[in-house]
């Protein structure tokens, strides 16, 4: 399964990024996203710099989601992620219960 989505976002984002390309778009900066666990608003921060190009650290999220764990991107006429590792919400009652079955295991 995840073979098949890396199979498909590699082929989605090289179309994306040689089309960009091919009308001139350079990339403008490296993004690397944090964490998402609650909505926040989509925001950037410059940080460095790497071989002349900026280096900024992504947070929040354009839509109203959450749950990301990190995420490797670019600018380049507009946000790319390049990958995004992404947490499963669960239920608050699973948590619970694993907490119980571990108490119960000690």
């Amino acid at each position: 399964m995840a073979r098949q989505g890396l199979a498909k976002g590699a082929a989605n984002w090289t179309a994306g990024y040689v089309k960009s390309r091919s009308v001139g778009h350079k990339i403008a900066a490296y993004v690397l996203y944090m964490p998402n666990f609650f909505w926040t608003p989509s925001r950037t921060s410059r940080i460095g710099s790497i071989n002349g190009v900026p280096l900024k650290l992504g947070f929040g999220s354009p839509k109203k989601t959450s749950g990301s764990l990190l995420g490797i991107g670019v600018v380049m006429g507009g946000e790319r992620q390049l990958l995004r590792m992404d947490a499963g919400q669960k239920p608050k009652d699973m948590v619970v219960q694993a907490v119980l079955n571990q108490m119960k295991s000690t």
